[in-house]
């Protein structure tokens, strides 16, 4: 009964429950279809209504929630997610993204998500993140390429959009990156003819990337604007065909900004007048037409609602008004494009280029702030983002790396703690039986060891310096005793011209003393003695004054230079007040002065000295310079004795020097002040010289003297050319590849110089220098790449050359250089762009300034790329391997240590005592600090030989081997110091000794002159007055020739002897020294400056030049007589003893010098001498 009833119920309910099951599968399938269809109309709607596509999109995720169609969220979550990009509201849109991975695993749905993400990364210049996304990518679309036989017809569809969106994703990223080649490469994968025609949106997008511009080729630039031209009409026509607003405003906007360049326009309209008909809606005239077509493109944005493109619009209106030099519009333009949504601001590089136009907009209309304001901004914004993009680079690979150091470090720390649990153990126990080594002593004795070797070295070095002071002192000794030699060999042959007036006086008086004359003939003899007489006296007039002239005369050599020079030269003596206990505090400097660099060092020297005297151990001394305002201030200030007020009154006068016993000072700062009052006698520019003293008891010092301000000069012309010689004479020397390797880095430094000079032209404003320079530069850079391409030019191979404008910037050869891995100095390249886009901007040629500016964008960022991503990937692959490896070394190094620990500790013991032996036989050696260094080394290194009698300490004991290492490196520096000093110091000895040998031969031989002069005059001086009264009075004729022929005989006696001690010339003068005097003598006869200098070629291998002395006036008659006894100026009587010691030395007799006056009254100087003498001059 049972089973009937449950029979009858059973054939009631079954059939019911089918048909439940039945109409829920139904309405399952409905809505699966409901949801399909809703993602097909958004994603129809894509490029015509965002407003549409986000509304179908939401109810297709609402209904997907609802039954659990994972596949159909992920599609709608993707339709959303671009509607947020286009908003640019790129949180929501990653959040969406990341949805789509955690929703489904469609892997088409994937694709696309990842697909956008690269968009997404694109436009946020994230390129570490658009690399991994592009992997992703690649690993998805090859599992669909091998199950693409399973797709259906709605997931092909599908899968067109994703493949095409990839390539044109990955396209444009390229393109920004600047990797043109690969650009088209991505675009031309696409078949125009193929599967894209299925999907209308996805080839409007082809066409406008394709016609936008950067990949199709030409072979001129009309053409390729008519190719291009051809695919953005064509988008146009498709798109306003189909309703898709978006392309119909791309196409339009890139046909705007197509016809900008009058040239460009005119030819398009020429060859395209239908086309134009039908773009041009309002009839505008064609110089408008651009700005129409940008206008028509923004209400076409703004009504689609796309944010980004919406401002990429107002920029390109912009740059409209601008073709036709309505920049007030175009800057409004700039501002709405920047201020109407904030939301831009997340897409740098669009903010970029709005700042770059703005730049432009601000130049044209010279608000100069302005545009060098938004151009920096455009500027911070591209490195900001290289800086990002390596940032982002490396983060994630230091992040996975580090992980993997955590898990290594934590296995090997665990390894390590617990092995070293069990040593420590052992240790401990083992310490308890051993005594530590006994090393206390050794240290003791070695500190005390070196510290005998550095008493010892530091007295070789102070012996050295000594030697070199001393050597110094006696070549400038020598070098004065040398220009004294020749003033007095001078004055002797200046003697000399008195004797022959002797002799013709001799004459005539014999002649009146023994022959019978008449009386007329009588008279006029004497008349002709008298005048004898006058000459000699005059004569000997000149002479008496020559020698009482002052020798301590000095010449100052006045140029400007860099106090920072003579403060390094101070600095290196900083050892020895610290050694003292003093600190010298030299402050930076970098200003220039006007004076005699040889005589401001030892101005400065003097006083730090001084300082460094009265200042005690743990005190200070601080020399700076300042600028004031008409003058150069340097100060040495000390904080030690100090001074009262009335020393500091006396610290200069000259009877202070008694008071240097109780600690005053000496003839330094006498010498000090006396330079500084030469130098206000040298010109009204000096007045500002002064020197002082500040001081009270107590507290220190401050000593200052005041110079001129210097001028600082930059000759980059003659570095250049200086640069240029030097690399002519490395062709002569250098064989064929040493000639190239000189050129190119000729060209190179050239390269470097113009870059300089168009950097400094801009800060100076010469804008139009800057294009000389920066043409200059890259002209350089051209010959250094025609130098590289030496080789390939025997296979007919011809470079492409940098220009400084041209029309297609994506095709510059530094470009092309760049990629093909040409070694160029491209850094300097980049700077040259950017200055020169710079002045260009300044200068409204707005040509020239885009050419140059798209150089230097795309340069900035091939060369900010980073190219590690591909090798990051590899060694991430590479990492789980290096982990395993080291996790199998830590464990047989873990297995390993026992079995070999163990032997050793029973080792120690005996080595414990054969060490500590070792030890005490080291301590006896350094206990003999009178031993020599080289006889130490030798012992120690037999001591701590081994076996096979090597010195080796990599068996000795840790806490022996790093003693004993150090005893016998200390001991080794020490005896190559010790040889390099003694060499050193037998080297300035003979230095020494050499120059003291000359000089004291100088300095006896001018002594000798001195007396043979002075006798000279005072044994000689007597007789022509006492003749000349004799003639007066009238008496005995005999008389009168007997004191004659005497005053000749002792004259003569007299001059012998003077001339006898000249000895040879040649044994302590040089010609370069003569000629090097001479010419110091000449230039300071005309004022100080060079005489300008003609040289004219004579016979026999001489030259004969004149030197025009402008500063020396002479009469016809003074210049006859320049080089003669009746000079005006006795030191040209030493120009003329030069040129002959010159003669004498050099053999060449026909040496000379003499002076005339030309038609315009100018004082001229003609110098016959060799060509070889004449090149060690200072004027030659």
């Amino acid at each position: 009964m049972k089973y009937k009833l449950f029979s009858h119920i059973s054939v009631i309910v079954l059939p019911m429950l089918f048909v439940v099951l039945a109409c829920l599968s139904c309405d399952n399938k409905e809505s699966v279809m409901r949801i399909d269809h809703y993602n097909d109309v958004s994603y129809q709607n894509h490029y015509r209504s965002l407003e549409t596509t986000k509304r179908y999109a939401q109810r297709a995720l609402i209904l997907a929630e609802n039954i659990g169609y994972d596949d159909g969220k992920a599609e709608a979550l993707n339709n959303l997610a671009f509607v947020s990009i286009a908003k640019m509201d790129y949180d929501k849109a990653y959040d969406l993204l990341n949805q789509v991975a955690s929703t489904t695993d469609n892997t088409i749905e994937l694709l696309v998500a990842k697909v956008q993400l690269m968009r997404l990364c694109q436009r946020q210049s994230e390129n570490k993140n658009f690399y991994h996304h592009n992997q992703r990518a690649l690993l998805y679309m090859r599992r669909i390429e091998e199950d693409k036989q399973l797709l259906d017809e709605r997931q092909k569809a599908r899968m067109v959009y994703a493949r095409t969106e990839y390539d044109i994703v990955l396209s444009s990223y390229l393109y920004y990156v600047g990797q043109y080649e690969k650009s088209a490469e991505c675009l031309n994968a696409i078949d125009p003819n193929g599967e894209i025609v299925k999907d209308t949106a996805q080839m409007l997008s082809y066409l406008y990337n394709v016609g936008a511009g950067g990949i199709l080729k030409a072979s001129s630039k009309a053409q390729l604007e008519q190719d291009e031209f051809d695919y953005l009409i064509r988008c146009y026509v498709l798109s306003r065909q189909y309703r898709f607003y978006f392309w119909e405003a791309n196409s339009l906007q890139a046909i705007s900004e197509h016809i900008q360049n009058p040239a460009s326009r005119k030819n398009l309209i020429k060859a395209n007048y239908p086309e134009f008909e039908y773009i041009n809606v309002d009839d505008m005239p064609d110089s408008l037409l651009a700005g129409n077509l940008a206008q028509r493109a923004l209400v076409l944005f703004a009504r689609y609602g796309d944010t980004y493109q919406a401002a990429g619009a107002w920029r390109t209106l912009s740059e409209a008004y601008s073709s036709i030099g309505d920049y007030p519009s175009s800057l409004i333009c700039l501002n709405n494009a920047l201020s109407q949504d904030t939301a831009i601001n997340a897409a740098p590089d669009l903010v970029a280029s709005i700042r770059e136009q703005l730049s432009i907009v601000y130049s044209a209309i010279d608000d100069k702030r302005q545009s060098d304001y938004n151009r920096n901004l455009y500027l911070d914004i591209q490195e900001r983002t290289r800086q990002d993009r390596m940032l982002e680079a490396r983060a994630e690979q230091l992040d996975s790396s580090l992980k993997e150091l955590d898990i290594m470090i934590g296995t090997a720390i665990i390894a390590i703690l617990l092995l070293a649990s069990l040593l420590v153990y052992i240790v401990l126990k083992r310490r308890k039986n051993r005594p530590s080594f006994p090393l206390e002593e050794i240290e003791e004795l070695k500190e005390e060891w070196v510290k005998k070797k550095e008493e010892l070295t530091e007295s070789l070095r102070d012996r050295i310096v000594e030697t070199e002071e001393e050597t110094g002192a006696a070549e400038c000794q020598l070098d004065n005793y040398r220009r004294r030699n020749i003033e007095q060999r001078a004055k002797v042959f200046f003697a000399s011209s008195v004797m022959p007036l002797i002799n013709r006086m001799k004459r005539e008086v014999e002649k009146m003393a023994y022959k019978v004359e008449a009386p007329s003939e009588v008279k006029e003899e004497t008349e002709y003695v008298q005048l004898c007489l006058n000459t000699i006296e005059l004569y000997n007039g000149r002479l008496t004054d020559w020698i009482k002239l002052s020798k301590g005369d000095f010449m100052m050599h006045i140029e400007s230079f860099c106090m920072e020079e003579l403060f390094a030269v101070l600095a290196k003596s900083a050892m020895e007040y610290r050694m003292r206990g003093i600190t010298l505090d030299i402050k930076p400097t970098d200003v220039v002065v006007k004076a005699d660099r040889t005589m401001t060092l030892f101005m400065i020297n003097t006083i730090t000295d001084n300082a460094r005297k009265f200042t005690p151990s743990g005190g200070r001394i601080v020399l700076e310079a300042c600028v004031l305002d008409d003058s150069i201030e340097v100060s040495v200030t000390d904080n030690g004795k100090g001074m009262t007020k009335e020393q500091t009154q006396q610290i200069f006068n000259h009877n202070v020097i008694q008071e240097s016993k109780s600690g005053g000072h000496g003839f330094g700062l006498i010498n000090c002040k006396g330079i500084i009052e030469k130098y206000r006698k040298l010109s009204s520019l000096f007045n500002v010289c002064t020197i002082g003293v500040e001081s009270e008891p107590g507290k220190g010092s401050r000593f200052f003297f005041r110079l001129p301000k210097g001028i600082r000069r930059t000759l980059a012309i003659l570095i250049i050319l200086a640069a240029g010689l030097q690399g002519a004479m490395a062709e002569q020397q250098h064989n064929a590849a040493g000639k190239a390797t000189a050129q190119q880095s000729y060209y190179a430094r050239k390269a470097a110089a113009f870059a300089d000079s168009a950097y400094y032209s801009n800060i100076r404003g010469n804008y139009y220098k800057t294009l000389i320079f920066a043409d200059s530069c890259l002209n350089c850079i051209n010959e250094q790449r025609l130098l590289l391409m030496a080789d390939d030019e025997r296979a007919g191979k011809k470079a492409k050359m940098m220009k400084l404008f041209g029309d297609y910037p994506s095709v510059a050869a530094e470009l092309e250089w760049l990629q093909n891995g040409v070694k160029v100095d491209y850094n300097i390249i980049l700077d040259v762009r950017n200055e020169t886009a710079v002045a260009a901007l300044a200068l409204h040629k707005w040509s020239l300034y885009s050419y140059n500016n798209s150089i230097y964008t795309q340069m900035f960022r091939f060369l900010s790329a980073d190219a590690t991503l591909p090798s990051y990937v590899s060694a991430m692959q590479e990492s789980e391997s290096n982990r395993n490896v080291a996790m199998a070394v830590l464990i047989i190094v873990l297995l390993m240590i026992f079995p070999v620990y163990y032997p050793l500790y029973y080792r120690h013991r005996l080595s414990y005592h054969f060490w500590t032996d070792k030890i005490g036989q080291t301590e006896e050696l350094l206990k003999m600090t009178d031993m020599d260094v080289s006889l130490f080394i030798k012992n120690m290194e037999a001591l701590w030989r081994n076996e096979n009698n090597k010195l080796r300490l990599d068996k000795v004991p840790d806490e022996i081997s790093g003693i004993v290492n150090e005893i016998i490196l200390t001991a080794k520096k020490y005896e190559k110091a010790k040889e390099d000093l003694n060499e050193e110091e037998e080297i300035k000895k003979d230095n020494l000794r050499r120059a003291i040998t000359d000089r004291d031969r100088l300095y006896v031989a001018n002594n000798v002159l001195d007396n043979c002069l002075s006798s000279l005059k005072h044994e000689t001086m007597y007789y022509p007055s006492r003749l000349k009264q004799m003639l007066d009075r009238g008496g005995e004729v005999r008389f009168t020739a007997e004191l004659v022929e005497y005053y000749e005989l002792i004259y003569s006696s007299l001059l012998k002897q003077a001339v006898s001690t000249l000895g040879d010339v040649g044994g302590f003068l040089r010609t370069p020294e003569l000629m090097r005097y001479l010419t110091t003598l000449l230039k300071r006869k005309n004022g100080g400056n060079k005489p300008s200098v003609e040289i004219n070629q004579a016979e026999n291998g001489y030259v004969v030049i004149s030197l025009a002395m402008n500063a020396l006036r002479l009469t016809s008659e003074q210049a006859k007589n320049l080089f003669s006894p009746l000079t005006t100026d006795v030191d040209f009587l030493v120009c003329c003893q030069i040129m002959r010691d010159i003669g004498e030395i050099t053999g060449a007799r026909a040496c000379g010098i003499s002076a005339s006056v030309d038609n315009k009254d100018q004082t001229i100087i003609k110098i016959k001498t060799t060509k070889e003498t004449w090149k060690n001059s200072q004027l030659s």
